[in-house]
């Protein structure tokens, strides 16, 4: 029987989400390493890998 490896892809990404009408609208989509700044602090920038390590 062969030997058979499978590797798992774990996603490093986040997205960001509004309220507007009653209605959860998509504000932002960050993957791997993407300089984050989105409400509510939008005046703080931060890499997303920092939430990785």
């Amino acid at each position: 029987m062969a030997n058979t490896a499978f590797k798992q892809a774990i996603l490093q990404t986040l997205e960001a989400y509004e309220l507007h009408d009653r209605h959860w609208l998509l504000a932002g989509s960050y993957a791997d390493d993407d300089p984050i700044a989105t409400a509510p602090f939008a005046e703080h920038t931060f890499s997303l890998s920092d939430l990785w390590e």
